[in-house]
Parts: C-alpha cells; structure tokens; sequence
C-alpha cells in the first residue's frame, strides 16, 4: 500500500510539473506584441505559392526551412494573429518538457528526470522561447527526441526483436531529419551526437545506426541546394558582435535568469544531491555525453563567430542548455524518496518564485515593441489630429508597423520608415526642416542613431510624451511649444561651448579665425588646405564632473560651398601613455547643405574600459582638405 501511494505520489508531482509549465507558457502568449524575427517569418511566409515561399522565404534567409513551411500551412488555416500561430510552439514547448524528463529518467534515474524537467519548466528561459513563433521551441522539443531516440538505438537495455530495432532506425533517422529542418545549432547538435555515437557502434547495431543516418539524410536531401547558399551567407555578422571571453559565463547567467537567488538555488540543491549520494558517485559515458552536448556547440559557435562571423547568441544554445542541467544533477540518487521530494518541491517553489516576483517574467520586455508603439502612434493622431503632426520611424520593414496599424485604421503616413545613418540622417534633416506641423513623431523598433533626436530637438525642442519599452524600442511626441507645461527636458552634467568671437579665451591659432561667415558674428573657424584639425576640447575623464558622465553630445554648426563636405567631428578617448582606446566620428555631409548653414550632430558613448585618467578629446577633422566654416562647437556631457 505504501508503495502505491509512493507511487501514485510521484505520478502526481511529474503531473503538477507538466500542468503548471503548460500554463506557464499559455498564460498571455497571444497578448504580447509580435517580435521583430515573428513578423520576419511571417511577412516571409506570405507568399501564395510553395514555391514563392522557398525561393524568396528561406533560400536567401540563413535557416533552415522546415518552420517556415510549417508557418506558411499554419497560417493557411488558421490565420496569423498571434493566439492562433503561437499555439504549436507553445504546445512544443509543453512536450519539451516532458521530453527533457524521459531523456533524463533513461541516462540516469527518475529523480534526475523530475529535477531536469522542473527546470525545462519554470526558467525563463524555454518558457520565453515555447511562446513565440521561432525554431527554438520546436528544436528544443527535437533535439531531445533525437537523443532520446539515438539512446535507445545504441544501448538498449536488453535484447530487442530486429522489428523494434527497425522502428527505433525509423525514430532515430526522422528526429535527426526534424533537426535538420529546424535550426542549424539544432542540426550542428545531432552532427555531434552522430559522431560520438561513431564511437559506440558494435556489429549488432553499426548497420542499424548507418540506416538511421541515411534515412535523416535523405529526408534532408531537398534541401541541401538551399543549405548550401545558406552557408555562402555565413551568418548574421552585419549586426551580431563578436562574443568576448566572458561570453559562455554570461550565457551560464543567462540559462538561469539572470538571477543570483536562481543560481544559487541551483548549486544548492545540485550539490546537496551529490553530498547525499556521495558514497554511490560514478562518472559514466552519460556524463561525457552531457558534458560535450553542452559546450561543443558553444566551443563550435565561438570560433566561428570570432574568426567568420559572429552567429553566437543565447537563443541559438537553448537545444544543448538540458544538457548542463542534466549533468548538475545526474548525482542524484536514484531512489524518489523522502529527501528527494522535498527538494524537489523546494526547487519548484524556488523557481516559480523568481519566474513571477523576482525576474518578473510577465512584465517583462522581451524583445522590441510593436503593439503598443502602434497604439500609442494611432492614439496621439487621434487626440491632436492628423493633420498636426508629422512622423518617421525606424523600422526593419514597414509592414511590421503596419500589421498593428492596419487593424487600428490608422489613416496616417510616416515621411521616413527606416535611418541607417549617412544620408539618411541628410535627408531627414530635409524632412524636419521642411515640417511645419505644431508635433512631431519619432519611434524605432530596432537600434537608430542617438543623432536623430538631436535632429528632431532643434526644430521641436520639448518632449510632450515618451515611451521607452527598456531599452528595446521608443516612441516620443515632440512639440514646437510645450503645450502642456509638463515637458521633459534632459540638462547635462556639464556644457561647454565655443563661438570663437575671443581668439585670446580659446586655444585656436590665429590664422584659422575668419569673419567671412558666421552663425553668431563676428567670427567664425576656416579649416582648408592650411587647417587639417581644427582646435580640441582635451580632458582627462576625472577633470569632467568627476567623471560621472557616460554619454556626450557633440554639435557645430557648418558652412561649405563644396558639393561635399568631407570633414568629420571625431571623439577619442587615449590612455595616459597615448594609446588609442576608442575612436569614433561623424561626417559633415550627413548634415550639411551646399551655401547654407547646417546643425551637424554627434553621440558619442564611452566604452565601459575605460579609466577616470584616460583622456577624451573631441575636435573637428578635415580630412578632404576643402573650405569649410565652423561656428558654435558646443559639447554637452550626460549621465
């Protein structure tokens, strides 16, 4: 009777876990705006024909195609609001859950498995990626059945009938295949699960494990042309960094929300499994396998990333993350008794806890705005009138914005959907000048020059409203006035400013001073074949508010007679003994009108190694040597 019960009690547990990561992962997952890499897929999978899909889908994307395809039927049925599209990732990412248990019950023992799939549960982490309409759902739920499969393949417990052997080939093969089509880390870890297994094979099971191979590459055999041109691609380099030396650290953080008492929890428990199973400590194949499932992924991507291009981020390292809970807690003993239930339920209290109140999962930016930026546009429109404000935005793809807008009948018009810096910042400059409506609206979606505000500000210098979505996206109402006397308004730490009318208070030689054209008479500084460099603002860090700034805007205004300008306003920052720490500029001709004054912009960040006697200097550059006025180089200094 006490063994039923035992039983029927840990039944009960793997049941509560399942339930609550299924709600967990459907809580709001319909509600929140679509990522940019959602809208990606979609707009991708739009198109009316299979065909379409392949050539202008995924041939030219870099992954795989087998969710896009999904997408594309899905979509066909069911339509693409986010509840309806979302709902088989969600679903996969549920039985992932229930996968990351069976795999570990097989390679160790139960208790492994309960506190493998309580992870898989309630991090952040696979719940964030089971909610939304990517590969990494799916892959995770693949990569786990592949090694599963691959498992009993390989060492199966006793002998088995050449009929079954033949339906784990048949698994095996076809999981390896999903792999393939979902994600290429995904792919990359059942290459390298397929050759350990290299190393395992016996004359009973070689030819059944060759049959598997086969059958996984034959299924992806259609798609090796497009793999192909993918791999031509080489990655996503134009707008991934480089990961640096703490890279897998930060990912270790990252894997458990970012959080101290999560990390804590874990070590905690993992070492209390190990201490109270110390006397029954083996290291097996298992452990190895765990071991390099883990970081040879890891190890793969960075090298590629630092000596290729860079395709190393935390997303793409969700297929191979079990793995190291796996190992943390394959000490555990065997046994599901009194002990281990208690800290398993310690454990799940332990991370459900951080998942809602500490990390604060559901109120959480995750990734850019979309939604709510939408909103926010089509309800400022609605409340000053159309036809008093003008508006650009930043984003990856019209459509993307438009998707929200459309279903809020948003009659309006953006003059500028996308600014890369160079000449867009030329030609928006144009559209600003030339606005004469009393507001103003600016969002971005994605990453935008800092320079874009400045531009705004100097024709629509108060801030009416502001959204920012931490960081990821932002959305302002400017005025022309401060029509609510509530107008933010950020004042630097420091400012200093130069009009060159003293020749005696600057330090600037004589020669370049010229009366011939100025914004504040009487003078102003001519740099030309004479004048390369024009005078320097030069401080060590400390000697500026006690270096307590972090961001510095930079503005001049300029006058060329030339078709271009090619001067620049530099930043560097040195160390004591002349060493160049950073070095950054921005071009004259992304702001400057031929015969005219212009406002040029500058935002220049300092790098987090930097010292407090590092020195800063800021001057402007003419490199193409041609005439060019500068007045009012003013250099504000910002928290």
């Amino acid at each position: 009777m006490s063994r039923f019960i035992r039983y029927f009690s840990e039944e009960l547990l793997l049941l509560l876990i399942i339930f609550l990561a299924a709600v967990f992962r459907l809580i709001l997952y319909g509600s929140f705006s679509y990522s940019n890499d959602e809208l990606s897929a979609i707009i991708r999978a739009s198109y009316p024909s299979f065909q379409e899909l392949v050539d202008k889908g995924f041939y030219v994307d870099g992954h795989p195609g087998g969710i896009q395809v999904l997408i594309f039927y899905w979509m066909k049925m069911f339509g693409n609001s986010p509840a309806a599209l979302r709902l088989p990732f969600v679903i996969m990412g549920i039985f992932a859950v229930w996968m990351s248990y069976i795999l570990s019950k097989r390679w160790f023992n139960k208790a492994t498995g309960i506190y493998v799939m309580s992870f898989v549960a309630f991090l952040q982490f696979p719940v964030l990626f089971s909610q939304i309409a990517r590969p990494y759902g799916p892959g995770l739920l693949f990569s786990l059945l592949m090694t599963y499969t691959w498992t009993l393949l390989l060492f199966p417990l006793k002998e088995e009938k050449r009929t079954k052997r033949i339906f784990k080939v048949f698994l095996y093969g076809v999981s390896f295949a999903l792999c393939m089509y979902t994600h290429y880390f995904c792919f990359l870890l059942g290459i390298i699960l397929a050759g350990i297994g290299l190393f395992y094979l016996s004359k009973i099971n070689r030819y059944y494990y060759f049959a598997s191979l086969l059958i996984a590459s034959l299924l992806f055999s259609p798609h090796i042309r497009i793999t192909l041109n993918h791999l031509s691609i080489k990655g996503v380099g134009e707008w991934l960094a480089k990961p640096d030396s703490y890279w897998l650290w930060n990912h270790v953080r990252y894997i458990f929300n970012t959080s101290a008492f999560t990390l804590t929890i874990t070590l905690l428990v993992s070492v209390l499994t190990i201490i109270l199973n110390r006397k029954n400590l083996k290291f097996n194949k298992f452990h190895l396998f765990a071991t390099i499932l883990f970081l040879a992924p890891f190890l793969i991507g960075f090298v590629y990333s630092v000596f290729i291009n860079p395709v190393l981020q935390n997303s793409v390292l969700i297929f191979s993350f079990p793995f190291l809970i796996i190992l943390l807690f394959s000490f555990a003993n065997p046994g599901f008794n009194r002990i281990n239930t208690v800290l398993v339920i310690f454990l799940n209290l332990s991370l459900i806890t951080d998942l809602l109140f500490i990390s604060n999962y559901y109120n959480k930016q995750h990734f850019g705005e979309f939604k709510d930026v939408a909103k926010t546009i089509e309800s400022w429109n609605r409340r000053i009138g159309i036809d008093n404000v003008n508006e650009v935005i930043v984003v990856n793809n019209p459509w993307y914005i438009h998707y929200y807008l459309d279903k809020l009948n948003f009659s309006g018009k953006f003059l500028q959907y996308d600014n890369k810096g160079g000449k867009d910042l030329l030609e928006l400059n144009n559209i600003i000048s030339s606005s004469n409506t009393p507001y103003f609206i600016y969002a971005w979606t994605k990453p935008a020059p800092d320079e874009i505000t400045d531009l705004i500000l100097a024709e629509y210098p108060y801030i009416i409203e502001s959204k920012d979505y931490d960081g990821l996206s932002q959305v302002t109402l400017f005025g022309k006035k401060c029509f609510t006397g509530l107008c933010a308004k950020t004042e630097p730490v420091f400012l200093t400013e130069n009009t060159f009318d003293n020749p005696e208070m600057i330090d600037v030689d004589p020669g370049m001073i010229s009366s011939l054209h100025s914004v504040s008479p009487p003078n102003s500084i001519l740099l030309n074949d004479k004048f390369e460099y024009g005078p320097s603002f030069k401080s060590s860090i400390s000697d500026v508010v006690n270096g307590e700034f972090s961001t510095i805007k930079i503005s001049c205004s300029a006058f060329s007679k030339n078709d271009t300008c090619d001067t620049k306003l530099v930043a560097t920052v040195e160390s004591q003994s002349g060493t160049t720490i950073a070095w950054a500029a921005s071009d004259f001709e992304n702001y400057v009108r031929k015969n005219c004054w212009s406002k040029v912009y500058f935002t220049f960040r300092l790098p987090k190694e930097i010292k407090k006697t590092d020195i800063i200097k800021i001057y402007p550059w003419n490199h193409g040597l041609k005439d060019v006025f500068i007045d009012n180089l003013t250099i504000r200094f910002y928290k």
